[in-house]
């Protein structure tokens, strides 16, 4: 097997948002702001306004794009490392849908699970779980629900 495999790719899909979009989900989040100021939940209420208002700016911004890749020592991505020992599984997820994607589960509390589109005009998604088989046991894996829901939404 070579001895590394290199890919670039965005950190999500960007989907254009039309202003309809803003609207719905201001309307969505003020909406259940005003019912938790209903039912005496005011903290609640400030935190969904709050959010809101993350995601709202958080929408506008383009996707970074990320370089991979894959070595002996471990996962590269934009020049910072993950050692293959931080990952207790690993699979290759295709569907005929959308690009191939690696799915990581790692050995950290927070968000555990890393999902990376595989560019197939960089590389093979069967080279890449080869690849990884070498240093990583496999399981099969689906993407979180969490990671479906806001690319349905259009974040």
């Amino acid at each position: 097997m070579n001895g590394q495999l290199r890919w670039s790719g965005f950190e999500f899909e960007y989907k254009e948002k039309t202003a309809d979009w803003f609207w719905a989900v201001s309307i969505i989040v003020i909406s259940i702001a005003v019912i938790a100021y209903i039912y005496d939940n005011t903290i609640f209420g400030m935190f969904i306004l709050l959010a809101g208002l993350t995601s709202l700016s958080l929408a506008k911004r383009p996707p970074q794009l990320f370089d991979y890749e894959l070595n002996k020592e471990g996962l590269l991505i934009n020049k910072k490392l993950y050692p293959h020992i931080d990952f207790k599984t690993f699979f290759v997820l295709e569907s005929k849908y959308h690009a191939p994607k690696l799915i990581l589960r790692t050995n950290r509390l927070i968000n555990p699970i890393m999902v990376i589109t595989i560019e197939t005009d960089y590389v093979d998604a069967v080279a890449v779980r080869d690849f990884l088989l070498d240093y990583i046991p496999e399981e099969k894996m689906e993407e979180p629900l969490s990671i479906r829901f806001m690319e349905f939404l259009g974040f």
